[in-house]
């Protein structure tokens, strides 16, 4: 994943420079065309990418940017539309995003520039007023390099996308040059979650992200991933982890693959875990089964080489004057191990 090098977001809502201001245009109001500096690129371009099923493309009215617009369709659920996300790549270090203004428009609007969430916008207004054209947000201070966007619905309320404006000099990236992951699968297993995917051509790597909420997955586990499958071992049973994959070339970032879940599910069972040591004493705990996992996974570890030599158990039970009671198990010393699974 590009890092954002010496990123000033400025999200403008105004900024006065001895009482004059230094853009003309302000967020909230009307921008009908790019200002010196900038250049409009129009919704219905084939380098701007609407995922989804439920949008309303190029939708004609000559009141808008170019004359067409595209926005999500009323009805939809907040489901549908928290899956739904426009995206595209362009090259400069600054970008406006024009759309209307309505009562009926998102309040939580996020952008994600090379994969981070840099800021959110609104196309909320109250009242029953429409502001066409609007200028609804604008990041500037950006590296002058090339760069992936991706806007979504944050609160699952619908939104649109009229135009956008970047750098005069910018260029936009046809996004079919490297395109996202497909087939994304997430495999919860013994304490840990393996993810595979179809490999992409032209990626020099994968770039991974995962949450336990769908509608925000936006924190990096994993850069520079050359496999096309990936171990995440940092899981708790009983909670859903969501993910998706990139792909990068050039420093340049794809759009998500396919949202893929996992959840390692609760195991209340117990084992009465049994060590036969050469010293003949021998040692019997009463755990968890997630803890008899850890130590079989230590054990087997330990036999290729890997860890310490000894495991660690805590004695919970007739602890007394004691601090703590702990079992020091040597590797080497061990003859044989039994384990017994119950129900509890």
């Amino acid at each position: 994943m590009k890092n954002i090098k010496k990123l000033a977001l400025f999200i403008t809502m105004l900024i006065v420079i001895s009482g004059v201001n230094v853009y003309a245009a302000t967020v909230g109001n009307q921008l009908t065309k790019p200002e010196a500096g900038w250049k409009r690129i129009e919704q219905s371009d084939n380098y701007i990418v609407f995922k989804g099923d439920y949008w309303t493309l190029n939708y004609s009215a000559p009141t808008k940017s170019g004359g067409t617009t595209t926005f999500i369709k009323e009805g939809v659920s907040s489901e549908d539309i928290l899956e739904s996300s426009v995206s595209f790549a362009f090259k400069g270090s600054k970008l406006r995003i024009i759309s209307d203004s309505y009562y009926q428009r998102s309040k939580e609007i996020g952008v994600k520039i090379d994969g981070q969430l840099v800021t959110t916008y609104q196309e909320y207004t109250s009242g029953d007023s429409l502001l066409e054209q609007a200028l609804v947000c604008e990041i500037t201070g950006l590296e002058f390099d090339y760069h992936s966007v991706e806007i979504y619905s944050i609160d699952g309320v619908r939104y649109g996308l009229d135009a956008i404006d970047i750098d005069e000099n910018g260029i936009l990236l046809d996004p079919t040059l490297l395109e996202s992951p497909s087939n994304l699968i997430a495999s919860p297993s013994n304490g840990h979650v393996k993810l595979t995917w179809n490999a992409t051509d032209k990626a020099e790597s994968y770039t991974i992200l995962k949450s336990t909420t769908l509608s925000s997955i936006d924190t990096v586990i994993a850069t520079n991933v050359t496999d096309t499958t990936y171990i995440d071992n940092d899981v708790e049973p009983g909670v859903t982890y969501y993910y998706v994959v990139r792909a990068v070339k050039d420093g340049v970032e794809s759009t998500d693959s396919n949202v893929a879940s996992a959840m390692i599910e609760k195991n209340n069972n117990r084992a009465l875990l049994l060590i036969k040591l050469l010293d003949e004493n021998d040692k019997e705990y009463d755990l968890p089964i997630s803890d008899v996992d850890t130590f079989m996974n230590w054990y087997f570890e330990r036999g290729e080489g890997q860890g310490p030599a000894y495991y660690v158990f805590n004695k919970s039970f007739n602890v007394g004057p004691y601090l703590s009671r702990k079992d020091y198990i040597t590797y080497d010393k061990i003859i044989c191990i039994e384990v017994n699974k119950y129900e509890q």
